[in-house]
C-alpha cells in the first residue's frame, strides 16, 4: 500500500469513526443539494443523511419551528420534502385578509384556480391583504399575486399598492430587497367588457387567471445574509373608495435563472449511497431554488 492510499484509508477511517450524533451536528451545516449528494459516498453517509434528527434541524433552520414540529410518523425528510414542494407560493386559505367574514371577503372552491379555493372579494373599503413566505432561499425572484378581475364588478382597485419585501433587519438597508407596484390600469384590462356592470349575481369565468408581477426582487443579496429569508407580501388601500369584484388564487416568488452558459453541475456518481444503481446519474442536478429535491429522491432512495 502507498503512502497516499494508507493517508486516504487513514483518513477514511477517521471519519467514519465518528460518533453519527457528531457527524450530524456537521452535516447539518451542508445545504440541502449537497446532503443529497453526501448520501452518495459510502452506506456510513448513507445513514448520516437519512437521520431524523439531522432532517429536525434542516427543517428547523429553513421552516422555522413551528413547521417543524408537524412531522408524522413518517419523519421529517417527507415534512422536509412536501413543504419544499410548494416553498415559493401562499395558497389564499393561508393569507391575512382583514374582513374575510364571508360578507366583504369569502373562501370559495374555484375549479378555474390552481389551488382551487380562492379569496373572493365581494365589497370592502378598508383593503387588506398580507402573507410570509418562510424559508426562501437566497436568488432573484419576480413577486407576483395570481389574480382574477371580475368583470363589470371589479372596480375601485386602481390605488392598491402590492409589495414584497425581505423579512430581515439588514433588508432596509437595501433597495433591491423591496419590490412594489401600483395596481392602476390591470383590473380594466384583464377583464371581458362584455360582461354588465350590475352589482347582482357575479358572472362565472368573468376573467382569465394572471400573474401580476412586481419589479424584481433580491433575495439576500448583501453581504453576511443569512441561508434563508422570509418575504413578505402585502396588498393595500386604506382610502375610503370601495373596491369591488377581484379573486386571488394565491402569492408567489418566480425564480429568475442566469443565462444558462456554465457547465451544468452533475452528479457525482451514478450508484446511490447504498450501492444501488441510479437511472441517469450523469444528469444535471435538480437546482430549483436550491431545494436539491432530485439529490435528495437519488441519493437517499426515498420515493
Amino acid at each position: 500500500m502507498s503512502v497516499e492510499q494508507g493517508g486516504t484509508s487513514r483518513a477514511r477511517c477517521f471519519i467514519t469513526s465518528l460518533p453519527q450524533e457528531i457527524s450530524v451536528h456537521i452535516v447539518k451545516y451542508l445545504s440541502c443539494r449537497d446532503v443529497g449528494r453526501l448520501a452518495h459516498a459510502n452506506r456510513y453517509f448513507a445513514t448520516i443523511c437519512r437521520d431524523d434528527y439531522l432532517w429536525n434541524l434542516l427543517t428547523l433552520r429553513r421552516f422555522g419551528a413551528t413547521a417543524a414540529s408537524k412531522a408524522t410518523e413518517h419523519g421529517h425528510l417527507e415534512l422536509y420534502k412536501n413543504l419544499s414542494q410548494y416553498a415559493l407560493r401562499l395558497p389564499a386559505d393561508q393569507l391575512g385578509i382583514v374582513w374575510l367574514d364571508g360578507h366583504y371577503w369569502k373562501l370559495s372552491d374555484d375549479d378555474t384556480a390552481e389551488t382551487g379555493r380562492v379569496a373572493e372579494l365581494r365589497s370592502v373599503c378598508f383593503f387588506d391583504v398580507r402573507g410570509r413566505l418562510p424559508g426562501v432561499p437566497r436568488g432573484r425572484y419576480r413577486p407576483f399575486f395570481r389574480l382574477q378581475f371580475l368583470g363589470g364588478r371589479s372596480q375601485g382597485m386602481k390605488n392598491v399598492i402590492c409589495k414584497a419585501a425581505c423579512v430581515h433587519a439588514d433588508a432596509q438597508l437595501h433597495e433591491s430587497a423591496s419590490s412594489e407596484r401600483e395596481i392602476g390600469n390591470v383590473a380594466t384590462s384583464n377583464i371581458r367588457p362584455s360582461y354588465p356592470t350590475f352589482l347582482g349575481t357575479l358572472p362565472s369565468g368573468a376573467g382569465d387567471w394572471f400573474n401580476f408581477y412586481l419589479p424584481e426582487l433580491n433575495v439576500g443579496d448583501w453581504p453576511g445574509a443569512p441561508e434563508y429569508l422570509d418575504v413578505e407580501f402585502t396588498a393595500i388601500d386604506h382610502s375610503n373608495s370601495w373596491k369591488f369584484g377581484m379573486k386571488i388564487d394565491y402569492i408567489g416568488l418566480e425564480r429568475i435563472r442566469d443565462t444558462p452558459t456554465e457547465t451544468p453541475v452533475t452528479e457525482p456518481s451514478s450508484t446511490d449511497g447504498l450501492g444501488n444503481e441510479v437511472e441517469g446519474g450523469s444528469e444535471p442536478v435538480d437546482s430549483r431554488a436550491g431545494f436539491g429535491l432530485e439529490a435528495i429522491r437519488r441519493g437517499l432512495r426515498l420515493g
